[in-house]
């Protein structure tokens, strides 16, 4: 995948991602839908087309890549909420590796019917 064009599936699972990690945002933040929507989203796209361009130079093993995320996403969120590091590092583990599990079966079971 070129990380500046993507397709249909790649779409498709960048939205799922951020469906699925939105909602954990608000919640685990207590800060609600509308103050996470947008964070959610612009961080999601930062680590998630970051990551497509690493695997276009690298090959990278998913976890260690996936780990990767969950700090650089760590970092962002303890900077831009002025969270502890210990509530920043919890908050993407649980958003990370929630979408990762759970939306890696999603995506398989939605793209096995289309």
């Amino acid at each position: 995948m070129n990380p500046l064009s993507i397709g249909a599936e790649d779409a498709l699972a960048f939205a799922m991602t951020v469906g699925i990690e939105w909602p954990l945002l608000a919640w685990f933040s207590k800060l609600g839908f509308r103050r996470t929507g947008l964070f959610c989203l612009l961080m999601n796209g930062v680590t998630w087309f970051a990551a497509a361009a690493i695997l276009q130079i690298w090959p990278v093993p998913i976890p260690a890549l996936e780990g990767a995320i969950i700090a650089a996403e760590a970092v962002i969120m303890g900077l831009f909420w002025q969270w502890s590091p210990g509530k920043a590092i919890a908050a993407s583990l649980l958003l990370n590796l929630t979408s990762w599990l759970v939306g890696e079966k999603l995506f398989l079971a939605v793209t096995h019917f289309l």
